[in-house]
């Protein structure tokens, strides 16, 4: 038996995920897990006080001993996958400098309109400015931006298409509820990038961005991606570095993948969640 993406087998023994670890559920004499991402665990109680039972990957009666690890160091040493650079952008900043006034319009945007409120339209006009400036600054051609809620990478969508438009960026988005096609439909021209030859000056070029929640993290194979996008805070350190591998498989004329972590000056909690993580 082989187990891919094995530490959703973690966790709480009764959920249907960590049901491969089981004989009852499926008999076999050798299991093979395989992951990017082991989780450790330690002990959990319930509402009780009493000890859960919790699979956890350094548990050697249930996953075994570790039989080969590939360190990304390593890996990147080898070109199997690409080098990551994180980019920190104060988004207070990046306004000033594309021309968005403090006041309830600016130059990429309306704000207030139906659909979020100023405030939320605001931020994502910021994060909007931000990917702008990422195509601009480091020729990233494709993009994929992970949000809180489906809600959320809907209005995005809205909002960047509007502000970004009229600077040859498209915008598409994926949720969980699209059928297969629906999803691949969206992602073709994110997949076609990769066969496309670099422009001699790469922002000078189009950009495709791909927004959604959760459903691009894992399992999905697009070496094209070069810039991953964090819209919301992320706390559980498997998921921001499943997102991140999004960006760094190698694809033609990809020197490094991206990770823009929005941030201000009044909070840096993004920038040292995403140095603990790396």
């Amino acid at each position: 038996q082989i187990c891919d993406e094995a530490h959703r087998c973690t966790g709480r023994r009764t959920k249907r995920d960590a049901q491969p670890l089981s004989d009852g559920f499926l008999r076999a004499s050798r299991r093979l897990f395989l992951t990017a991402t082991p989780r450790l665990l330690g002990a959990k109680r319930d509402k009780e006080g009493e000890l859960v039972a919790v699979g956890s990957m350094d548990d050697v009666q249930l996953f075994g001993r570790v039989v080969y690890r590939l360190a990304y160091s390593d890996a990147v040493a080898r070109r199997i996958v690409a080098p990551l650079k994180l980019v920190f952008l104060d988004l207070t900043k990046l306004v000033e400098e594309y021309g968005l006034a403090p006041q309830p319009a600016s130059s990429l945007v309306a704000l207030g309109d139906a659909g979020g409120g100023g405030v939320a339209s605001r931020e994502l006009a910021e994060l909007s400015a931000a990917m702008l400036d990422c195509h601009r600054r480091h020729g990233v051609r494709t993009a994929f931006c992970f949000c809180s809620n489906n809600a959320r990478a809907a209005e995005l969508e809205r909002v960047a298409r509007s502000s970004l438009a009229a600077h040859g960026v498209a915008l598409g988005r994926v949720s969980g509820r699209m059928n297969a096609p629906a999803r691949a439909q969206v992602l073709d021209p994110v997949r076609r990038a990769a066969s496309t030859p670099l422009p001699a000056e790469p922002s000078n070029g189009s950009m495709d961005i791909v927004t959604n929640c959760r459903v691009l993290g894992e399992g999905v194979d697009v070496p094209a991606v070069d810039l991953v996008v964090f819209a919301d805070a992320k706390q559980s350190h498997v998921d921001i570095l499943q997102c991140m591998g999004r960006a760094s498989r190698r694809s033609l004329g990809k020197e490094f993948g991206h990770v823009l972590v929005p941030m201000s000056e009044e909070d840096s909690s993004a920038y040292e969640t995403a140095v603990s993580v790396v």
